[in-house]
């Protein structure tokens, strides 16, 4: 045991209580910096990547890649639902010092999840058979598409064996760690594409060995992670319990109907695009869809910090501080997301000029429907961890999948009869998402921990609020701005500054309350321990 254990075994029940809240508090800040600088790296090479592919490649070359990149994320449904739920109980038998049992789910995952794995083998062989009359190619590409997808589906078995050690960064509640790994996975993916196009010409299958180089490293990073962070979570092959796998796939299974409609609701509407409109809609569509696939990808790392706690929590039965730290995290999340969010909004046109060329300054109107109902759909994401910590998600599993299959419904649908061609298929999603998340997750979140109703609803309107105020403030300033001024990429990257000084220090002043600041790391210039003991009795000032 280490020095800090053993002098916190020898403090009083309350002593103890305040260094456990200390060390949360520290190590939440620590996590959501690191997101928060994974996030800006992930976006900058994301824009830059987008842009150099698009303009050596063309556009219908390019749109096989975010293709390839969600079909194969179709198949980590096998292994993310059963990940989730080991996380679940991985947490709670380590909080509650139940070693033998953790080392047993974590090896009956383990093993499960490397299975599953090898069993879609012969379905992404299938895929990549039939690729031709699943989608539309671009003629004369029919051999590269087939190896990109191949190597596609090669980085996601890479992945899917990470996934199995990832979860040791998840229950430790280490993500600065995992964070660095995934940058350098991030940063080797991207190296290697522009080294490919540099040294052998542009082709699209090169895009594929930058996928495998980058799942290689996020496995090996999250092999080493897991011995250094869980040294108890032995690998033991005997230890595979089929009756504990029971367990795991009765809440990996409604787990896996979640994501299922998850993936209908977020990820059809390209393929949707493709099939209808063809490859080069699909690579327009597909380089927009890059927007809000980072502020989803933002969203979902934000939320992730607070799970653990969420976790840590009701394993410890603070029934009443799952309940406070869902409220405050919806609000928080809803006023953090309206910066980007209305940002994009009110400043599209000029946007994408900037990044895409003004080729794409057509697509303004369809960005903003892709990324406005996003404030609301993002913001209740950390509901969904409550869900899985209460073991809530049969419901939420049944509602997903039936607004999954609406949503591919009501696409094909008006991508067939309507005239509203890319922009149908994108308000399909939002109309569809959006009335699923108002009317059923907060409602249930509120009802299933014993909250008002209306509790978790309200806790989305300053966040709506100041998004709408901020879309509508970038519109204003750029139709009052001289000439052409408001087409300069210079000027719109200082009204882009300008307004998000403006929004950020409102936000803190009006938006935020003292519950929210005190999952920050400082208010106002005072330790976040103290400031969280000033707020309901020193127990909102945990995370």
């Amino acid at each position: 045991m280490s020095a800090g254990a053993v002098a916190e075994c020898g403090l009083r029940p309350a002593a103890r209580a305040r260094t456990r809240g200390r060390s949360e508090r520290r190590q939440f800040a620590v996590n959501l910096g690191s997101n928060l600088g994974l996030f800006g790296f992930n976006v900058l090479v994301n824009m830059a990547l987008v842009r150099f592919m698009i303009g050596r490649m063309g556009l219908a070359a390019y749109g096989l890649v975010p293709l390839a990149t969600a079909v194969t994320s179709w198949f980590g449904l096998l292994t993310l639902s059963l990940n989730g739920a080991t996380g679940r109980y991985l947490a709670i038998e380590l909080e509650q010092g139940r070693r033998e049992s953790a080392v047993r789910t974590f090896n009956t995952a383990l093993l499960a999840t490397a299975g599953m794995a090898l069993l879609a083998v012969p379905l992404g062989g299938a895929v990549v058979v039939f690729l031709p009359r699943l989608f539309q190619i671009p003629a004369g590409q029919e051999t590269e598409a087939r190896v990109l997808f191949a190597l596609a589906f090669l980085a996601f078995v890479l992945t899917a064996v990470g996934s199995g050690f990832g979860v040791s960064n998840w229950v430790r509640n280490r993500f600065d760690l995992r964070n660095l790994v995934n940058g350098i996975g991030r940063a080797v993916q991207a190296g290697g594409i522009v080294a490919a196009f540099a040294l052998l010409g542009a082709r699209v299958w090169q895009v594929g060995f930058g996928l495998v180089a980058a799942a290689a490293v996020v496995l090996t990073g999250s092999v080493v992670l897991w011995r250094r962070l869980t040294p108890e979570l032995v690998l033991a092959p005997a230890s595979f319990d089929r009756g504990r796998l029971g367990r795991l796939v009765g809440l990996g299974g409604w787990m896996l109907a979640n994501q299922v409609g998850a993936i209908l609701l977020l990820s059809i509407d390209l393929l949707v695009v493709n099939r209808f409109f063809g490859p080069e809609a699909g690579g327009r569509y597909g380089a927009l869809l890059q927007v809000p696939v980072l502020l989803r990808t933002f969203a979902t790392m934000v939320a992730g910090v607070l799970v653990p706690t969420v976790l840590h929590r009701y394993a410890r039965g603070d029934a009443e501080g799952v309940r406070r730290l869902g409220r405050r995290a919806v609000r928080l999340m809803g006023i953090l997301l309206a910066l980007p969010v209305g940002l994009v909004c009110g400043l599209a046109g000029p946007f994408l000029r900037a990044w895409l060329g003004p080729g794409f300054a057509g697509t303004a109107g369809l960005l903003v429907l892709m990324v406005a109902p996003l404030g609301l759909n993002l913001a209740v994401i950390p509901l969904f961890g409550i869900q899985v910590s209460h073991h809530r998600v049969r419901w939420p599993g049944i509602v997903t999948l039936a607004a999954g299959v609406a949503n591919l419904g009501l696409a094909v649908a008006l991508a067939s009869w309507g005239q509203m061609g890319m922009a149908g298929v994108a308000l399909a999603g939002a109309v569809i998402l959006t009335l699923k998340n108002a009317l059923f997750t907060t409602l249930y979140g509120a009802r299933f921990d014993g909250s008002r109703w209306w509790s978790y609803l309200v806790a989305l309107v300053p966040g709506l609020v100041g998004a709408a105020l901020l879309a509508a403030a970038g519109r204003v300033v750029l139709a009052l701005l001289p000439g052409g001024a408001g087409q300069s990429s210079v000027a719109t990257g200082l009204v882009a500054v300008g307004l998000g000084l403006g929004y950020a220090v409102a936000a803190w002043r009006f938006g935020l309350r003292a519950e929210d600041r005190a999952l920050l790391p400082r208010v106002r210039g005072k330790p976040a321990a103290q400031a969280g003991s000033t707020s309901h009795g020193g127990q909102g000032g945990r995370r």
